[in-house]
Parts: C-alpha cells; structure tokens; sequence
C-alpha cells in the first residue's frame, strides 16, 4: 500500500504533465502540476515539515492536501493520524477533513473509533444519505 501511495504522490506531477500543464505553465490557471509537487514532497518527512500552523496558511488548500498525503504515508492506523494532523494545528478542521478523508479511504469505516462516530450530530440522516449513495454506486461495483 506505502508504495503504491508514494507512486501517486510521485506521479501527481507526470499526471499534470500527462494533461498538458507543463506546457502551459505560465499561462493563467495552468501552473497546477508544479504548485502541487512541493506539497506531495514535503508529506514524505515529518509533519512538522509542513508548518500547518504558520501564519497564512489557514485555509489554504495545498497544505491541507499534504496534511492528507502525510496521513496516508505515515500513520498506522485512522486514530493515529488523524490526532497527529489536527494536534499540528492551523486550520485543524480542513486538515482534519482531507486527512480523515484519506484515511478513510485507506483503512475503512471500521477503522474510526467507535467514539467518533456514536453521537454523531445528525448521524442517521447521514447513514441514509451514504446508503443512498453506495444504492447509486452499485452498478459500478465501487
């Protein structure tokens, strides 16, 4: 799984390339590829790396997609991951949101503490709207 993260953290500036970007980096709203890639690479060290908590960056949309690749690349479980990326600081429910994301995605529902799901604010509206959605998704064997 780590390799196959790192192959899409790797990747993300080919993928760019692949679509254009490179070509047209310079050109207004074409720089995406080469604005990405220092945020894939600074998810590979420790997450101190990434300063989530320095002034200006609240909200700002690549620091919080590497606070996600850093979950995905570094921690071993939902828990401990998603508390390392909101105990960083900054802004703490951005990251926390492409971080939980992430994780979810890699270690499954199964994986987020009980505690974090019971008592959910308007829980059983959400589980009916995901039941919804995975009805949708069946077709496509997702």
């Amino acid at each position: 799984m780590k390799d196959r993260i790192n192959g899409v953290l790797c990747g993300v500036c080919d993928w760019g390339c692949a679509w254009g970007w490179d070509r047209r980096v310079g050109q207004k709203g074409h720089t995406r590829a080469l604005r990405v890639r220092p945020y894939s690479d600074l998810a590979k060290g420790p997450i101190s790396d990434l300063k989530l908590d320095e002034q200006g960056s609240v909200g700002y949309t690549l620091k919080a997609l590497s606070a996600g690749f850093w979950a995905l690349l570094k921690a071993k479980d939902f828990k401990e991951g998603i508390v390392a990326v909101i105990n960083e600081g900054g802004d703490t429910d951005t990251n926390g949101s492409v971080g939980g994301a992430l994780l979810g995605a890699k270690f499954g529902f199964q994986a987020i503490p009980r505690e974090y799901v019971e008592g959910l604010r308007k829980g059983s509206e959400l589980a009916k709207r995901i039941e919804k959605l995975f009805a949708i998704m069946k077709p496509f064997q997702i």
